[in-house]
C-alpha cells in the first residue's frame, strides 16, 4: 500500500469514533459547528497550503447563491467546473501541483457546491410560485429555509465524507444537524452489518496488489511479454481496483452510520443521495411503537450487484451510487440536449405524445383520459422501437412540441413533399438524411454488442425508409390520382 493509502484508511478509521461523539452532542450550533472545525483541521493537515483551492471556490459560490436565486445552479455549475479545470492544470502555470487529498475534497467539493445551489434555486421557486400545482418542484426533497453563509461554510467542511464521499445534500446535512434524539438512533448493528465484508475485500486487495501490482504495467518489461499475458493481466488489476474502493466505500459510509448521518425512518422510503421521498411528518405520525432507521440515503456501493450484474448500465447504477443520483438529477435532467434513452419515458399513458384532456387544478378532473388520436394528422400510430423501449406515439404531438427531432423532421418531410420545385426537395431531401441519421445515432451509441448494434441500425434504417416511403406515395397518389 502507498502512503497516501494508508493516510485514507487511517482518516476513514478515525471517523469512526469521531461519529460516535457527534452522534452525543446536543445543540444545532455545536453540531454545525464541531463536524466542520474538524473538517476544516482534516484538510489543512492533510493538503496544506493548497486547501486554499477549497476556499476559494467556496467563497466564489457563496457569492453567486446570495447574489442570484435565479441563475445561481447554472453559474455554480459554471464557477465550480471552470475552478476544476484550472486546478487540475494549475502546474502549468507554474504553481505547485495538488497532492491527491487536495483532489479528493476539491471533487467531493464541487458537488456539494452544485447541489447546494440548486436546492437554494428550487427554494425560491417554491417561495414564487402561488399554484401548489403547477411548475412546483418536489417539496419533499425541497429545503424548508434558505441556508446562511455559515451554515453553507459548514456543509461543504464537514469532515463526514470530506475526502472519500459519499455525496449527501444540504437537506441532508440540515436534517441531521437538527435532529431530535440522535442518541436513541441505533447505529452498532447497521454499522456492523454494513462492514462485514470490508475485511475480507481488504485481505483480497492486498494478495491481488501483492502478486498483481499496477505498476508493473507502466514499465519497460510488461510490453515485452506476449498479447495474452497483457490481457489478462488487466483482470487482476481490475479487481485490485474494485476490492479497493469496495473498502474505502464501505468504510466511509460506516462513518456515516457511526454519525447517524442519512438516517431516516425507513417509511421515508430514502434513496442514495437524494434521501427520503416521501414527508417525514406524515411517517412520523404514524408510526407506533419504535421507529425503524435505514442508511440508505448515503448508501453508495452495492458490492453484490455491481460485480455480478449482467449489463453495463446495471453496474453503473450499483457503483458510485450517491453520484450516479447527483449526475442524474443536475446534469442529465438540465442539459440542453439529452441522450434518446433518457428522453424515452418507459410509460405510454404518462408521455407527452399520448393525447388525453387537459386537467383543471382546482376543480379537479374534467374527464377520463381520451387516447384516440388527434384529427388532421392522418398518419395514424406511429411506432418506434429503440434499445429495447418502444414509444406509442398519436401521430405527430411529440414532433410539433419538438420532443422527438426524428418525428419533427417527418413532420418537415412529409409538408416538403408538397411543393415540387427545387426548395421543396432540397428541404425534403435534408429532412430525409435527418430521420435516417436519428434513427442509427439513436441505434449506435448504446452499450450493446456490435452485431446487435448493426442489426438494430438496419432495421431502424429500414423503418425509417418503410415511413418515408409511406409519406411519398401518399403524397404521390394525392397529386396524381389514377
Amino acid at each position: 500500500m502507498s502512503p497516501e493509502e494508508w493516510g485514507y484508511l487511517l482518516v476513514l478509521l478515525a471517523s469512526l469514533p469521531g461519529g460516535f461523539f457527534i452522534k452525543t452532542l446536543e445543540g444545532q450550533s455545536l453540531r454545525c459547528a464541531v463536524p466542520a472545525l474538524l473538517g476544516a483541521g482534516l484538510a489543512l493537515l492533510l493538503c496544506g497550503v493548497n486547501s486554499l483551492h477549497s476556499v476559494v471556490v467556496t467563497a466564489g459560490t457563496c457569492l453567486i447563491v446570495h447574489a442570484t436565486h435565479r441563475h445561481c445552479h447554472m453559474l455554480t455549475l459554471l464557477w465550480t467546473f471552470s475552478y476544476l479545470a484550472f486546478f487540475r492544470t494549475c502546474h502549468l502555470l507554474g504553481l505547485p501541483s495538488p497532492p491527491a487529498y487536495a483532489n479528493a475534497m476539491q471533487l467531493i467539493l464541487t458537488l456539494k457546491l452544485v447541489s447546494l445551489a440548486n436546492e437554494v434555486r428550487d427554494l425560491s421557486l417554491l417561495q414564487k410560485v402561488e399554484d401548489k400545482a403547477v411548475g412546483r418542484p418536489s417539496t419533499v426533497l425541497a429545503l424548508r429555509r434558505m441556508p446562511t453563509i455559515w451554515e453553507m461554510w459548514c456543509y461543504c467542511y464537514c469532515y463526514v465524507g470530506l475526502l472519500t464521499g459519499p455525496f449527501y445534500r444540504f437537506r441532508t446535512f440540515d436534517d441531521w444537524v437538527n435532529q431530535p434524539h440522535s442518541v436513541s438512533i441505533p447505529t452498532w448493528r447497521p454499522l456492523l452489518q454494513r462492514v462485514r465484508y470490508a475485511p475480507v475485500f481488504g485481505v483480497l486487495f492486498l494478495i491481488s496488489a501483492r502478486f498483481f501490482p499496477a505498476n508493473a504495467a507502466l514499465s519497460d518489461e510488461f510490453y515485452e511479454s506476449g498479447f495474452a499475458f497483457r490481457l489478462f493481466y488487466m483482470v487482476p488489476v481490475f479487481f485490485a481496483f474494485r476490492m479497493r474502493f469496495y473498502v474505502c466505500w464501505l468504510l466511509a459510509e460506516a462513518g456515516c452510520i457511526a454519525a447517524a448521518l442519512g438516517a431516516y425512518p425507513k417509511r421515508a422510503r430514502a434513496k442514495p443521495g437524494a434521501g427520503p421521498i416521501m414527508e417525514l411528518e406524515s411517517t412520523s405520525s404514524e408510526a407506533e411503537g419504535p421507529v425503524e432507521y435505514d442508511f440508505d440515503t448515503i448508501k453508495n456501493i452495492d458490492c453484490y450487484s455491481a460485480d455480478f450484474c449482467v449489463r453495463v448500465k446495471d453496474g453503473m447504477r450499483y457503483w458510485n451510487m450517491s453520484v450516479q443520483w447527483w449526475l442524474a438529477q443536475y446534469i442529465y435532467k438540465t442539459a440542453p440536449f439529452r441522450p434518446y434513452i433518457l428522453r424515452v419515458l418507459p410509460q405510454l399513458p404518462h408521455h407527452p405524445a399520448v393525447p388525453r384532456r387537459r386537467e383543471c387544478h382546482g376543480e379537479g378532473r374534467t374527464g377520463p383520459a381520451s387516447h384516440a388520436p388527434p384529427r388532421g394528422l392522418r398518419l395514424g400510430a406511429l411506432v418506434l422501437e429503440d434499445a429495447c423501449l418502444r414509444l406509442h406515439v398519436h401521430g405527430l404531438c411529440a414532433a410539433v412540441s419538438a420532443r422527438h427531432a426524428a418525428l419533427l423532421a417527418l413532420h418537415r418531410f412529409r409538408h416538403a413533399c408538397r411543393a415540387l420545385g427545387v426548395c421543396g426537395f432540397r428541404v425534403a431531401a435534408a429532412c430525409l438524411a435527418r430521420i435516417i441519421a436519428q434513427g442509427l445515432r439513436h441505434s449506435f451509441f448504446t452499450f450493446k454488442p456490435l452485431y446487435m448494434r448493426v442489426a438494430k441500425g438496419v432495421s431502424s434504417l429500414s423503418a425509417s425508409c418503410f415511413l418515408v416511403g409511406k409519406v411519398v406515395g401518399s403524397e404521390f397518389m394525392k397529386l396524381f390520382p389514377c
